[in-house]
């Protein structure tokens, strides 16, 4: 199944994922290095995502 974001949509979405990422350094601020690296190894493990490099 193919599935497509209006312009609207796509704005949308965006904005949700920058909000989330916002929230996500708020809750992890505290962590070390270390720890974040590890925790978001564990988290890309759960969700089974590829994480991007870069």
């Amino acid at each position: 199944m193919l599935v497509r974001l209006t312009p609207e949509g796509r704005r949308f979405a965006e904005g949700c994922a920058a909000e989330i990422g916002r929230r996500v350094i708020g809750l992890t601020d505290h962590l070390s290095a270390a720890q974040r690296a590890q925790l978001t190894q564990l988290a890309t493990a759960l969700v089974g995502v590829r994480p991007v490099s870069g």
